[in-house]
Parts: structure tokens; C-alpha cells; sequence
């Protein structure tokens, strides 16, 4: 009886081992390669960490109305740096056509570099307006933001209409000020 009984157990060990090492490498080789959902959710996932960066510049511009220096804007910097960046490339995985960069975001970024190039002073006060006044406008931006792709990974063209033109808007604000 121990014969038979190990008989199966072998038996059962090969079905095993050929089930790891072809059935399942198999299923995993086709799921990577398997189709769209794998994109979807890699775009979902990319939007996310945008939605995510764009919240922290958000958050950063909140606390802008509280700044009284110059050094002060190195953590809104920071946080529209990495804002843009991950944006850019979240128009590269949506294509150019469908989504449009941030240029106001590059704006921002001249525009406290440009006050922080004489080193760490006290703010204007036309700076400080200025920063309420971007903190509105950025307010619609993100509000847009939030609803620019669907759970499954759609954009919204809608909306990324409106964030289109609360980032021309905010844009053509930087550069009157910043270009009198």
C-alpha cells in the first residue's frame, strides 16, 4: 500500500511542477500582454499621482496667502515642479490632442523664480494680490482637475476643456503682470 500511495503522491507532484512552470508563467505572459485593461489602468494610475501632485499645489497656494518672504515659496515651487512634470506626462500617455500641457504652470514657476532672483526678501505687496489672485484661479483649474478622468480611465473632454481655459487664463494673468 505505501507503493500506491507514493505513485500518487508523484503523480500529483508533476501535475504540480508542470503547473508552475508552464500553466502559470503562461497566464502571466498572456495577462501582460493581454490587451487594453492593462493600459487603462496604467493611465488611471498616472492620473492619480497627477491628481495627487496637483492637490499638494493646491494645498501649497492655500498657504501662499500666509507667506510674508521670498524663501517661503520654495515649497510651492517644489510642489508645481512636480505638478507639471507629472502632468506632461500624463498628456503623453492621453496624446497632445486630448489634453493640453499647463503652460500657466510654467508661468508660475518664471514668476517665483523671478521674485526669489534678488534672494530671500520680504514680499510686495502686488505679489501677494498677485498670489491670491492665482490661488483663485488655480481653485477652478483643480476643481476641473479632479473630474478630468473617468474611473475606468477615460478623460472627460469636457472637462479638460475647462482646465484648458482656466490654464489660459491663469497664463495670460502671469504673463500681464510679469510683462507689464
Amino acid at each position: 500500500m505505501r507503493r500506491g500511495q507514493s505513485r500518487i503522491s508523484g503523480k500529483w507532484f508533476i501535475v504540480v511542477m508542470v503547473f508552475l512552470v508552464i500553466v502559470w508563467p503562461s497566464y502571466q505572459i498572456y495577462k501582460l500582454i493581454g490587451g487594453s485593461d492593462a493600459k487603462e489602468d496604467a493611465g488611471r494610475m498616472l492620473y492619480e499621482v497627477a491628481s495627487f501632485q496637483m492637490g499638494l499645489v493646491q494645498n501649497s497656494l492655500n498657504e501662499a496667502s500666509a507667506i510674508e518672504n521670498t524663501s517661503q515659496l520654495d515649497a510651492v515651487k517644489l510642489a508645481i515642479y512636480s505638478a507639471n512634470y507629472t502632468h506632461d506626462r500624463l498628456v503623453k500617455a492621453y496624446g497632445n490632442d486630448h489634453l493640453k500641457r499647463l503652460e500657466s504652470l510654467n508661468k508660475l514657476l518664471e514668476f517665483i523664480t523671478s521674485v526669489q532672483i534678488a534672494g530671500y526678501r520680504p514680499l510686495h505687496e502686488e505679489e501677494k494680490v498677485l498670489l491670491q489672485e492665482v490661488q483663485k484661479r488655480y481653485g477652478e483649474l483643480y476643481e476641473a482637475y479632479e473630474q478630468l478622468i473617468t474611473g475606468s480611465g477615460k478623460l472627460v473632454s469636457s472637462e479638460a476643456v475647462i482646465v484648458t481655459e482656466a490654464d489660459e487664463a491663469m497664463r495670460g494673468l502671469l504673463e500681464k503682470h510679469m510683462n507689464p
